[in-house]
């Protein structure tokens, strides 16, 4: 080899090696060097520029946005003046394209309504950072600790012992502090402040920590917790590089570990050229309620393998009886005394709602055979999906019962001109009349579904909002299956941890409030009330779909140049964002939405270390509750 061809050689090998945007998909990295790429990027003003005026010209179909800036006292929130908000960035100035990207982000996140958010772009978002140890909360001795959990993952258990620690040192320890701070009072404080996956506090503690799924046979969304794994979905990234434990073991000793915030990316890059174009790409999906990237999701299903032997086991032990396991569907069936059946729903998105319906029947028939009258339904972890999977679910339990809750969206310009675009396009969108009923079940033809509206003054705004809709026709039509009469009505128990969001809290209000049916709610903060849902909302608009139907009706937002359309334009980075779009009421009242009322459970259970551990104990102590 010549030494020119050497040095050349050389300078290549230094190029790539120096790369800071070099990633290994799947592969940890600490957060410096994570950051020393982001930070790379430079700002740039026109995508500042575009993104707000995207975003200022879509908020008008945000349901919430003038009871944001000044919300009732159900919650303790902060006032979000969402345009307010813009105004300080149009004028703030960044570092970088990341530092932007982040301030939007954190301003949707205080809004608490995973219905509502801004995520960056994918070259950033698809980084998920972890710590090793998972947390639970529990009581002991009258009082609420917090405990690394005795499950190990075991890719993370490989990766550790490869820097020669092994992580089975520290399963099942009692966590005194973190970063010097009370264990307690530290997790409080992030989940108040980061977490944006519920206005509820207690529910957004619970979702800080570990939710395994009963038997770990679903998809283990809560099996890191959002503190231990951080995704720009639900939070910002760490902002300290390392994070110091002081535990106390299992066998009394106590000692102090420092880990740190290791990062992935759920693909590889090879260089900051790429990084861009991620960054710069386009994107129609939103992943704002996929709770896991890829790799996540790798980790989670090795720990159900891990652990699966073990919970079958404990299973036998406790006398909990299968009966039916759909897991691809998100359903599962056991039987847990002589008279008790769960059903546990992870998802109301499943792949097929045909077999999710056909699984539902097939375990309620063999309740029945057994002579089981009283169901816990376990949406433990469920964020919602389709809403008229939901409604049909509920007049498959009630067919004669009322089906439906009062709901309304937003009158602006931008809808009226979208409702009347529809019209002429003849295009099924969100704003087509006919996709919407009155209160007596007649269908729309014409924009009087919106227009000229009701006024509504909410946080100092005055605003129009539409008719009391419904989707046409009631219940979203018939489920394919009915349930036989002998069973239901029987006693009902709806369990959560709180977080039982969109379609979950559609389904679990309409039991509670309609139906009389009783809830419990599983943990949070001890002595302080829980909600049994999140973010009701009703109805979200993701910005890929929403600009898909928009462009439907002739809207053209690729066209960057139309500054005085009504219609937002797309923006110029692969960054999403979603609204909630349609809010629902309770039964007697159409003034204060659901999302911002704050419904008690009827009942609550705070956890042990073995129900924080295996969530499936938890249905043993809820029989309690029947009958009360």
């Amino acid at each position: 080899m010549t030494p020119k061809v050497s040095f050349l050689l050389c300078l290549w090998i230094s190029h790539i090696v120096a790369d800071p945007c070099r990633f290994t998909g799947n592969f940890f990295y600490s957060r410096d060097a994570i950051f020393s790429c982001f930070d790379s990027i430079p700002f740039d003003e026109r995508i500042k520029e575009t993104t707000l005026n995207a975003l200022q010209k879509a908020m008008p179909l945000f349901t919430f946005l003038d009871i944001a800036s000044h919300p009732p006292p159900d919650f303790p929130l902060e006032r979000v003046n969402l345009y307010k908000e813009f105004q300080r960035i149009n004028t703030s100035s960044y570092q970088g394209d990341f530092d932007f990207h982040m301030d939007l982000t954190k301003t949707f996140l205080k809004l608490k309504d995973a219905h509502t958010k801004y995520v960056p772009p994918a070259c950033y978002s698809n980084f998920i950072f972890y710590q090793p140890l998972p947390m639970v909360s529990f009581m002991s001795d009258r009082e609420q600790i917090i405990g690394t959990t005795e499950y190990i993952n075991p890719v993370m258990l490989e990766h550790w012992s490869e820097k020669g620690i092994d992580l089975r040192q520290y399963a099942g320890a009692i966590v005194l502090e973190l970063q010097g701070i009370t264990a307690m009072a530290y997790i409080a404080e992030w989940s108040q402040k980061e977490l944006g996956y519920s206005k509820d506090p207690g529910t957004r503690f619970e979702l800080a920590l570990r939710i395994p799924s009963p038997f770990n046979a679903f998809l283990k969304r809560g099996e890191f917790g959002y503190f231990s794994a951080r995704n720009l979905g639900a939070s910002p990234f760490p902002s300290e590089s390392d994070l110091t434990y002081k535990l106390k073991l299992a066998n009394g000793t106590i000692v102090t570990v420092t880990f740190p915030w290791e990062g992935l990316s759920s693909r590889s890059i090879i260089n900051t050229a790429q990084f861009n174009s991620i960054c710069a790409s386009s994107s129609t999906k939103s992943p704002f309620l996929d709770f896991s990237s890829s790799l996540n999701f790798q980790l989670e299903n090795t720990t159900s393998t891990f652990n699966f032997q073990l919970e079958n086991q404990l299973e036998n032990q406790l006398e909990i009886v299968p009966i039916l396991n759909d897991t691809d569907s998100g359903i599962g069936f056991w039987q847990v005394d002589e008279k008790t059946m769960v059903l546990y729903i992870d998802t109301w998105e499943p792949p097929s709602q045909r077999r999710f319906f056909d699984s539902v029947n097939r375990g309620i028939l063999a309740g029945i055979s057994r002579n089981l009258t009283r169901l816990i339904l376990d949406m433990t972890l469920n964020g919602g999906g389709d809403i008229c999977l939901g409604r049909q679910f509920l007049k498959y339990l009630f067919p004669n019962k009322i089906n439906w809750g009062p709901t309304d969206v937003p009158v602006s310009d931008l809808a009226v001109n979208l409702t009347r675009s529809s019209m002429l396009y003849e295009q099924f969108t969100f704003w087509t009349p006919q996709k919407w009923a009155n209160q007596s079940n007649v269908q729309y033809t014409d924009d009087s579904w919106l227009v000229p509206g009701h006024p509504k003054i909410r946080g100092g705004f005055h605003r129009n909002f539409s008719e009391i809709i419904h989707v046409f026709p009631f219940g979203c039509g018939d489920p394919p299956f009915q349930i036989p009469n002998s069973y239901f009505p029987g006693e009902i128990l709806v369990l959560s941890r709180g977080f039982c969001g969109s379609t979950c809290a559609l389904v679990a209000d309409h039991l509670n409030l309609y139906e009389k049916v009783k809830t419990l709610t599983i943990g949070g903060f001890h002595g302080r009330p829980q909600g049994y849902t999140s973010f009701p909302g009703l109805q979200v608009l993701d910005s890929g779909a929403m600009y898909d139907q928009m462009d439907s009706v002739g809207q053209n937002t690729f066209d960057q140049d139309c500054t005085e359309c009504l219609s937002p334009r797309r923006l110029l980075t692969s960054a999403t964002y979603r609204m909630t779009a349609r809010e629902i009421y309770g039964p007697q009242d159409n003034e204060i939405p659901l999302e911002y009322k704050f419904v008690p459970a009827d009942f609550r259970l705070m956890k042990t270390r073995d129900t924080a551990e295996r969530s499936q104990l938890l249905w043993k102590d809820a029989l309690q509750f029947f009958g009360k």
